[in-house]
């Protein structure tokens, strides 16, 4: 049958302005939808030697074909056609299991034996917070999805940025959807949403499983109409509002200046304040110290080891290795999937806080770092 096929969620690593872009018909926000679900299908499952340019042009036509080569889906090589970029199917689901079970179990006894010290340098923060929480936002979300990422591409060993014939900077990971994979997909704590300016980002960091009310994900449904009904009340309060507003308004209570009422509202909604009062961590300028200081601390413990695991990820028998997909992209997602194995192990274990479960939007903890 025609609707007989995989069907796949695609993730995005942005390095553009997702709302300047967000009308742009080669934005991949606007390219990978269930419309190529078939395609992606058709090639996982023909074979090598069938899996040509030329049949799946006729079966699904040229135009199709040739945006998801422009966008780095897809890949042409001697007329056989490739994934290009990061693809997880069902059949790798047991391989990946095992691959980073043992992995973040090693890493994280490495955290383990220095957690007094971890405890020690962030009782420096006078948030208000305690130790295990700060740790949850400095450890699993700034350090390991920020800094990490960043020392990592510095050494060639990740990549954190591709660019495409659109002109536009992503990276593309995509995902059967199916049980077997939603541990990786969904489940694990890796998921870092963020709006942000030169002076304050109002964050939150958590798992994927289910659609998180915060303001990222707000502001990119509502610029495609698409914001479910679990948004309905924010929709309201925030309904003339951006993400400057947002941000700008949160500058004002932080310097206790005057905030416009639908602004203080919003983030109300949004979780940031309660009674009209901040009820999240706030990271300050005056954090930055402690907060460099901790992650000092783990990259002496655990950068060296971890490069040297990912370097060399030719033992993960998977579909994107054997396609051919650059080993630097596919280890930009292999580090999210160890370093969400390894935030499970610490929240299970009690070293960082455990993020509450909201029905329908998933784990998170959400947070507020000042810049300046």
């Amino acid at each position: 049958m025609e609707n007989d096929h995989r069907h796949f969620s695609c993730f995005l690593f942005e390095s553009f302005d997702a709302h300047a872009e967000s009308g742009n018909p080669l934005n991949p926000r606007n390219l990978l939808n269930a419309s190529v679900d078939s395609i992606l299908s058709w090639t996982a499952d023909t074979p090598t030697e069938r899996r040509t340019f030329h049949a799946a042009c006729k079966r699904f036509g040229e135009d199709s074909i040739t945006r998801l080569i422009d966008s780095g889906i897809l890949r042409k090589d001697n007329q056989v056609l490739f994934f290009d970029t990061p693809v997880f199917l069902s059949e790798d689901a047991e391989k990946l299991a095992s691959f980073f079970s043992v992995a973040a179990t090693r890493f994280v006894r490495l955290i383990r034996e220095k957690e007094q010290k971890l405890y020690e340098l962030a009782g420096a923060v006078k948030n208000g917070f305690s130790a295990q929480i700060n740790l949850y936002h400095i450890i699993c979300g700034m350090c390991f999805d920020g800094l990490f990422l960043d020392r990592l591409s510095e050494a060639g060993i990740l990549s954190n940025s591709r660019w495409h014939k659109s002109g536009l900077d992503y990276l593309a990971v995509i995902y059967e959807k199916c049980s077997v994979l939603e541990r990786f997909s969904n489940n694990l704590l890796c998921s870092y949403n963020r709006i942000q300016n030169d002076v304050c980002a109002l964050q939150s960091f958590g798992d994927a499983n289910g659609s998180r009310l915060d303001c990222y994900r707000f502001f990119r449904l509502r610029e495609k109409n698409l914001l479910p009904p679990e948004f309905a009340s924010i929709k309201e309060t925030a309904a003339d509002l951006s993400e400057d507003d947002l941000l700008i308004g949160l500058s004002d209570i932080l310097n206790k200046k005057h905030v416009d009422p639908m602004i203080a509202q919003s983030l109300e909604s949004f979780g940031y304040l309660k009674n009209g009062h901040i009820c999240v961590p706030v990271f300050s300028r005056k954090d930055s110290d402690t907060i460099r200081t901790i992650e000092s601390f783990l990259e002496d413990i655990l950068l060296r080891p971890i490069g040297e695991w990912l370097s060399d990820l030719s033992a993960l028998k998977i579909t994107a290795v054997s396609h051919g997909v650059a080993n630097g992209e596919i280890a930009n997602e292999c580090w999210h999937i160890l370093f969400g194995c390894m935030n499970e192990i610490l929240v299970s274990t009690g070293v960082v806080a455990k993020p509450p479960f909201k029905a329908g939007e998933g784990r998170y903890l959400q947070s507020i770092e000042v810049y300046r």
